[in-house]
């Protein structure tokens, strides 16, 4: 696990030697079908998405569809999440809610994105904009917590703002995300605190 972490951090830090294998060892594995060790996998998706372009995107979304493996399924699925580029970012973001994504695998693709500082942008406006499919379509207590609680990412007032508005309007607050909705504004403003010590 130490391994694959290391691996991870490096290419999306941008080490060059890790990048060059991370992108040779997929794309022997996308031409040759030579199979990638499965205890670096994820850390060679994760660098080849986060450094990706539209073709790598494709066989990422195609790998997906075609996959039966609910394990390697998940790695897919994170790996769209996990795109450099906001252009690709919204396009993963996007597949969330298509009929290609399983409902039980839906809050992965967020949660990823969320955790990067291309999906942090994006995260909130895509979260607004799908809300009232998200709450009639998750209907588990703890799926649609999981929406709110990717937003424990934003770090700036007028933001969390925005965010605590929209929720005290009836027609979007749910009894299942009470808890969590109260837990991300407080950690939102740690965020912002930390922003503004950062700052002095």
């Amino acid at each position: 696990m130490l391994r694959s972490v290391a691996i991870r951090n490096l290419g999306i830090a941008g080490d060059k030697d890790t990048e060059d294998r991370a992108k040779a060892l997929f794309k022997d594995y996308i031409e040759k079908g030579k199979p990638i060790e499965t205890n670096i996998r994820s850390a060679v998706y994760a660098i080849n998405a986060w450094t990706g372009d539209d073709w790598a995107f494709g066989k990422f979304a195609e790998l997906y569809k075609n996959v039966e493996l609910p394990e390697e399924r998940s790695k897919l699925l994170a790996a769209l999440g996990n795109f450099g580029s906001t252009a690709l970012a919204k396009k993963g973001l996007s597949l969330t809610l298509s009929k290609y994504v399983r409902l039980q695998d839906s809050p992965t693709i967020p949660a990823v994105a969320s955790s990067n500082y291309v999906g942090k942008e994006l995260i909130w406006s895509w979260t607004k904009a799908n809300w009232k499919t998200l709450a009639r379509r998750c209907k588990a207590q703890l799926m649609l917590s999981s929406f709110v609680g990717d937003l424990g990412i934003v770090g700036d007032q007028k933001t969390r703002d925005e965010i605590k508005r929209f929720y005290a309007n009836p027609k979007n607050m749910k009894k299942e995300i009470k808890r969590e909705l109260a837990q991300t504004l407080e950690r939102i403003d740690t965020n912002i605190r930390f922003e503004k010590l950062q700052a002095n």
